[in-house]
């Protein structure tokens, strides 16, 4: 049977968190910086550049530390607004979100991490979730939508609105849910943390169980049950192939 203390992905759930530190200690003082737990930080996202290296317009690498200081500056300042506003009553459901991102459309799942039930899906099915393709803000408003449509679809018939999932968390609830985003174009650490940042500036209340990766490492987790040993091929919009572990 499932142990109880699992959650998305083969991993244990996240214990509670303490409260956000003080907003004199972040850029913005509506957005909390999480930084989530990956499914395996030790290795690099497929396709990730080595750092201090970027590919330029010719395929070549050059040193780029402080371009990628200004790229990362830019996207925590652009990219984290102050969450809406929420006074409601925060979901004490157990949920656990899946959206599976890819260059031609973006599904989202939400199951009963006690048993596993299927409780809601939304599938945008011309909605790319890949920044290379719609840029950063498209790829951020489809994975977003889904997650909403997907919380309609599972609350639907409960007390439950999806603002109490996404905005409404305490110490109490913030174990009780957790998201995994996988998309396609996300190719390194600096890719993921930025739309880690920016989602977690829209949607607080999934902040402290986040993971965000690209839809290759997504693919590979749920074939190995989170033991990330092996070699997944995704052969979709486009094909990616990406392997992890050892002998």
């Amino acid at each position: 049977s499932r142990r109880s203390d699992m959650g998305i992905f083969g991993k244990k759930k996240p214990p509670a968190a303490a409260p956000p530190p003080p907003a004199t200690t972040r850029a913005n003082p509506g957005s909390p910086r999480v930084e989530s737990p990956r499914v395996d930080d030790t290795r690099p996202s497929p396709g990730a550049t080595p750092k201090g290296e970027h590919d330029t317009s010719d395929g070549s690498r050059s040193d780029s530390s402080s371009a990628a200081s200004s790229s990362d500056s830019d996207a925590e300042g652009s990219d984290a607004p102050a969450p809406p506003t929420y006074a409601g009553t925060p979901c004490t459901m157990r949920l656990a979100i899946g959206v599976d991102g890819g260059g031609t459309g973006t599904t989202c799942v939400v199951v009963g991490d006690d048993d596993d039930e299927h409780l809601g899906r939304c599938e945008l099915r011309d909605r790319s979730a890949n920044a290379n393709s719609v840029g950063f803000e498209g790829a951020l408003r489809a994975v977003l939508d889904a997650v909403d449509g997907a919380l309609d679809d599972a609350l639907s018939g409960t007390r439950w609105k999806k603002e109490d999932v996404t905005l409404g968390v305490d110490d109490a609830t913030a174990g009780r849910r957790s998201l995994a985003v996988v998309c396609a174009g996300i190719d390194g650490d600096a890719d993921a943390r930025r739309l880690r940042n920016a989602i977690v500036a829209r949607v607080p209340g999934l902040a402290r169980g986040l993971v965000v990766d690209n839809d290759a490492a997504g693919a590979l987790a749920s074939g190995t049950g989170g033991a990330m040993r092996g070699i997944a091929l995704v052969a979709g919009t486009g094909t990616v192939a990406f392997g992890a572990g050892g002998p």
